[in-house]
């Protein structure tokens, strides 16, 4: 158990440590790095994990309105970064430094906003998890800044795997023509504004050739999926649940992809699941499995 509410770095011991977690120290608050706190000293740390902490970034110093922290508080040298539930960190000019990242994670951190974000964040990553379970989204105006920057022309922001809360931000056609040879996974949960596809998304999810899983999870009013699923060419999963609205799978006539290889539904209605039924039987040369979400 750690006593102390306040987390300094500054301790031998933390010489070659390479993964670090804090989770559930809902009292834990990282000093302010003239005060020693901070763990951006730790210049062999590669992993760090924060979860459910609620307040451990509240006290670090901001800079000017919009700008970067006097003293970014995490290591340059990171490369994966998750964050759960932290309620105390308002700006990513927290993480603007932190250019070697493959993995970035920002779950429910509803305060959270795009002050200071540094598009060069983005450059090497190849997951990105972006998502609140309600309020704004946090995904959204990332997504369109990434959009208007110039990352795209470089080359850079090779995603193979994207989770966001925002159907509407994901499927653009600069994004997508732009992730269509790398993006290998995409989902989509706590959308709770789509109820289904406009033209200019279901073009843009098809420029997504090499995508292999694709999911809605919690999009409490969407009805259907797209259509032209079938020019997907690589999809082999896909995933529906706990979207209490939805309805409808493609008619065989226009079918899925010959790739395809799984559905997987997850309904909560005793009406989703005899409809689930139904479909086993329509079609017969893939597995369609149904379960009830906890």
């Amino acid at each position: 158990m750690m006593r102390n509410k306040y987390y300094s770095s500054h301790h031998p011991a933390h010489c070659g440590v390479r993964t670090l977690r804090f989770s559930r120290l809902k009292g834990l608050v990282l000093l302010p790095a003239e005060d020693g706190g901070g763990i951006q000293d730790i210049t062999s740390l590669q992993s760090l994990e924060i979860s459910s902490c609620d307040k451990l970034l509240s006290r670090w110093p901001m800079g000017e309105a919009g700008g970067a922290p006097m003293t970014n508080p995490f290591p340059a040298s990171l490369r994966i970064l998750h964050i759960w539930g932290e309620s105390g960190m308002r700006s990513m000019a927290l993480l603007s430094n932190l250019t070697s990242l493959t993995h970035l994670t920002l779950e429910n951190c509803k305060d959270l906003t795009l002050d200071g974000f540094n598009p060069l964040i983005m450059v090497n990553l190849k997951e990105l998890e972006v998502r609140n379970w309600s309020g704004n989204s946090l995904a959204a105006d990332l997504l369109s800044e990434v959009a208007r920057t110039k990352l795209m022309d470089a080359g850079s922001f090779q995603l193979e795997k994207l989770e966001v809360d925002s159907i509407s931000a994901a499927l653009v056609a600069p994004i997508c023509n732009h992730l269509s040879a790398t993006l290998h996974s995409l989902q989509f949960y706590d959308d709770h504004l789509a109820k289904g596809f406009t033209e200019e998304q279901e073009n843009a999810l098809q420029l997504l050739t090499s995508l292999q899983t694709l999911g809605f999870f919690d999009c409490t009013v969407l009805q259907s999926l797209p259509r032209g699923l079938q020019c997907l060419s690589s999809l082999k999963e896909l995933h529906v649940g706990s979207c209490p609205e939805f309805r409808c799978l493609p008619v065989p006539e226009e079918g899925f992809p010959t790739s395809l290889q799984v559905i997987i539904l997850g309904f909560d209605r005793y009406e989703q699941r005899e409809q689930a039924e139904k479909w086993k039987e329509a079609y017969p040369y893939l597995r369609v499995l149904c379960y009830e979400p906890c």
